[in-house]
């Protein structure tokens, strides 16, 4: 007489409308969040490049001259401006070594015999603010980076 008829659930259970509608609600904020953070490390990398290179750059140029010359004078200035940071953030260390021995005066001289060598080394202090917001979360307002050259000009 009646046929029986399939409850809602079973009628629901062959139909796949949709489904790719739910799918790609679940997967594209984590994809989102893995592009952000990729992007954020890849950011961070280069801000710490510029630090590095601005760093060696400054140290060639201590080379330049030597130690007497006007450049090296300016070391400190023309590395704080390579990074863009504030001159505060750049450290210039210039020491003599008689015989491997380090000295405390740059200007000095060694005993007659002992080998002379000058060093100068440039320190750059910086920092990387990520970009986006969860980043920040995770990392806290910045990241350290440091940047850092020994040359020896004599």
């Amino acid at each position: 007489m009646f046929a029986k008829r399939p409850s809602f659930l079973a009628r629901l259970a062959p139909d796949t409308r949709g489904v790719s509608v739910i799918e790609t609600a679940v997967v594209v904020p984590a994809l989102a969040m893995l592009i952000a953070g990729v992007s954020d490390v890849a950011m961070g990398f280069s801000a710490r490049l510029k630090i590095q290179q601005a760093s060696n750059s400054s140290a060639q140029l201590a080379t330049a001259g030597g130690p007497n010359s006007p450049a090296f004078s300016t070391l400190q200035a023309a590395a704080a401006t390579a990074a863009g940071v504030p001159g505060s953030q750049v450290v210039i260390d210039t020491w003599l070594e008689c015989a491997g021995v380090r000295q405390t005066l740059f200007d000095g001289t060694c005993p007659s015999g002992q080998q002379i060598a000058r060093y100068a080394s440039v320190t750059i202090n910086g920092a990387y603010s990520p970009k986006f917001p969860m980043m920040q979360y995770i990392s806290g307002t910045s990241l350290p980076l440091k940047g850092y050259s020994v040359v020896r000009v004599q």
